[in-house]
């Protein structure tokens, strides 16, 4: 695929968001942003702490709205989309990982590789079991489909997670510091996993990370610093 021909998987446009202070006035952590990421490229934000990584993640997957300025996602603008179709188009075009697996721990890894499918209409329970068991497969916890979440290591609970956020194929991967809990033992295995996945399924992948080892695997770079994009 010509990764430059395609067309994006998600738009961001002079993005700006303002947050309220307690006391009085705002805080604007995003001045302007500028992205697009198109089927299969992979992109890596970085800065400091606390400079917006997330807040720009959480835009791109729809979780929040810009204040002013366009995020086009699945071909629509996430700041005039109604809440419910904002719902559908999270559930179609996005998955998420987050530096915290937040599996549910009451259920079963395959469960929980399951259950997300279930809320995409014309997904049968046997439909999602398989898909379910084939990302297990994938992640290569097979072994361990039947075991809860505080049966598993940290670096499996965060390849459920991934499984998890593959699970209704989506066109966009976000990642928020994937193996920022991790030990070094659990982290390159993570790496590879996202990277190989990407190729084989065709997701554009966002990641947000301090891990210099995984910004460079990206096919780019970009910095965030004072509220704008530039690349690293």
């Amino acid at each position: 695929m010509n990764v430059r021909a395609a067309a994006p998987v998600v738009s961001a446009r002079g993005l700006h968001r303002q947050f309220a202070r307690p006391g009085g006035g705002s805080l604007e952590v995003l001045r302007g942003v500028d992205l697009e990421i198109r089927p299969a490229e992979s992109v890596a934000v970085v800065g400091a702490s606390g400079c917006g990584k997330s807040t720009l993640l959480h835009l791109l997957g729809a979780l929040d709205r810009p204040s002013s300025g366009q995020v086009l996602l699945g071909g629509k603008d996430t700041r005039t989309t109604a809440d419910g179709e904002l719902t559908r188009l999270r559930r179609q075009h996005v998955g998420f990982v987050f530096q915290f697996h937040h599996l549910l721990r009451d259920f079963s890894a395959l469960e929980n590789v399951l259950l997300p499918q279930l809320s995409v209409n014309g997904v049968t329970k046997a439909q999602a079991t398989d898909r379910a068991r084939e990302l297990l497969d994938a992640v290569e916890l097979k072994d361990r489909a039947a075991h809860r979440p505080a049966q598993l290591s940290g670096g499996e609970q965060q390849r459920v997670a991934v499984a998890r956020a593959l699970a209704n194929r989506p066109t966009l991967l976000l990642a928020d510091e994937p193996s920022g809990n991790l030990d070094d033992e659990s982290t390159e295995p993570l790496h590879d996993l996202l990277f190989s996945l990407l190729v084989d399924q065709g997701s554009a992948l966002a990641v947000v990370t301090h891990d210099k080892r995984l910004a460079d695997r990206a096919d780019r770079t970009m910095k965030l610093r004072g509220g704008v994009l530039h690349p690293a």
